[in-house]
């Protein structure tokens, strides 16, 4: 039975990989895992990002990030991601 689980900093590697598999031909799956993995890691790691991931069978098959928007005017979650992950971006380019 798949299970529904909230997303932690060990999980990036196969979210990342998850990530890979299921969009090959997106900007950020052409980036790398490494890539991939800093920018998955906003959603676990920032105070506004929120992340659960779907496991069956002992892997991730599945998963969904999102922001926590507290008040109107706040940067969302592609702004906050690019900044955060812009670093790595700029060596995976």
């Amino acid at each position: 039975m798949p299970e529904i689980l909230t997303s932690q900093l060990a999980d990036l590697p196969q979210l990342a990989e998850c990530h890979i598999k299921t969009f090959p031909g997106s900007l950020s799956s052409h980036q790398g895992l490494g890539f991939v993995r800093k920018m998955l890691e906003w959603y676990i790691a920032a105070e506004r990002g929120v992340m659960f991931h779907v496991v069956a069978e002992g892997r991730i098959v599945g998963y969904s990030g999102g922001i926590k928007i507290y008040e109107p005017g706040l940067p969302g979650a592609i702004t906050s991601i690019s900044q955060y992950a812009f670093w790595a971006f700029v060596r995976a380019y």
